[in-house]
């Protein structure tokens, strides 16, 4: 019974809360809290899709394993067996001298399947290509 009577008073409190007009500040900056809140959740998951999309392209992959040791023959067996593409390449620093002084650059070597997402496109006043050859060296200025 008494339980009745005091949900009856808060009943009566905010009805009478809301006439008066003391109450709709309120619930309107705490619906715009709430919304602010949700609007910037969504923007922020967006931004992390669109970054992790631009990260797998500037990666040229999905997944990329990075090992400072040669891959084992058992990795090689799994690469294979799991069906998946698959490219490899090896990277590294190192400086280049010539007459002129020289430079910090880094080395990148890349099989035939380089690159599995997007596209690689040389070129040279002669024309363009999608793939370094066999043998061949490309100077990249950065």
């Amino acid at each position: 019974m008494a339980q009745g009577g005091l949900n009856k008073r808060l009943i009566s409190w905010s009805i009478d809360e809301i006439r008066q007009g003391q109450l709709w500040p309120i619930a309107i900056s705490l619906t715009l809290i709430i919304a602010c809140i949700f609007g910037l959740s969504a923007l922020a998951e967006r931004m992390e899709q669109v970054i992790v999309k631009q990260g797998k392209d500037a990666l040229t992959a999905d997944t990329v394993y990075i090992t400072a040791n040669p891959i084992t023959d058992t990795n090689l067996q799994y690469i294979e067996a799991s069906g998946l593409n698959s490219s490899f390449y090896t990277r590294f620093a190192t400086m280049s001298f010539s007459d002129n002084g020289m430079q910090l650059i880094t080395v990148k070597a890349v099989d035939d399947h380089f690159p599995l997402r997007g596209t690689l496109t040389l070129a040279t006043d002669t024309g363009t290509q999608h793939h370094v050859k066999p043998g061949e060296l490309w100077l990249i200025a950065e």
